[in-house]
């Protein structure tokens, strides 16, 4: 399974709590507060940059999709406490 990674840099209130929203309803969970995790491959990232590029002002913001093998995802380290604790799935806490 691969593992959609999405992370931005807005600068505008209004637009990042946009772009937060847009990516929660398409089933993506929070990481951190600027990064979102999901499941899906090319298509799904397609998906999430059609519905997010009307959203972001291109001299400005910042938005980065990935997906992310589920063999790299699973050796993944994550230091510290992700947002909301278990949004990490299968990643590696060491």
């Amino acid at each position: 399974m691969v593992k959609l990674v999405v992370a931005y840099d807005i600068s505008d209130n209004a637009r990042r709590l946009a772009v937060a929203k847009r990516l929660q309803s398409l089933g993506l969970g929070r990481l951190q507060r600027s990064v979102f995790t999901g499941v899906g491959g090319l298509n799904r990232v397609k998906e999430v940059v059609r519905a997010v590029r009307p959203l972001i002002e291109w001299s400005t913001d910042c938005v980065l999709v990935v997906a992310v093998p589920e063999e790299s995802w699973r050796k993944a380290v994550i230091l510290g406490t992700p947002y909301g604790r278990g949004a990490v799935g299968e990643a590696a806490l060491v």
